[in-house]
C-alpha cells in the first residue's frame, strides 16, 4: 500500500493514490503560469502530496492546489490545500518531473 523505505526521512507514512486522486494548480506563488491543468497525484500522506506534471516547479515555490478524492461527487467542492514545493525531480524516461509539496499550516 505504502511506498515508505527504511531511508525515508519522512513524518508521515505516505499512501499511493494510484491514478484516483485528481489535482490542479489554480496559483503559484510567483504569479507564473502552470500549463498542466488536471495532474495525477502518484502519493499522498497527511504531510503533503506528490505529483507527475509535464511542468517544473522550482523548489520553495508556495502553490494552491484542488484535490478532488476519490469519493467526492462531481457536486462536492474540491479540498483546497497551501504547500511548498519540496523536490521536483525529472524522470529521464517519462520526461516529466515528480513534485512533491509540503503542506503549510495556516496560524489561526
Amino acid at each position: 500500500m505504502g511506498i515508505d523505505s527504511p531511508d525515508d526521512k519522512r513524518t508521515y507514512g505516505r499512501v499511493d493514490a494510484d491514478k484516483r486522486v485528481m489535482c490542479k494548480v489554480i496559483e503559484i506563488g510567483t504569479g507564473d503560469k502552470f500549463e498542466d491543468t488536471e495532474l495525477v497525484v502518484k502519493n499522498m500522506s497527511p504531510g503533503g502530496v506528490s505529483f507527475e506534471s509535464n511542468t517544473a516547479l522550482p523548489q520553495e515555490t508556495i502553490i494552491k492546489l484542488e484535490l478532488r478524492l476519490p469519493l467526492s461527487t462531481p457536486q462536492e467542492e474540491p479540498s483546497l490545500v497551501s504547500g511548498k514545493v519540496i523536490r521536483c525531480v525529472k524522470d529521464e524516461k517519462t520526461n516529466k518531473y515528480e513534485i512533491g509539496i509540503a503542506y503549510s499550516r495556516e496560524k489561526k
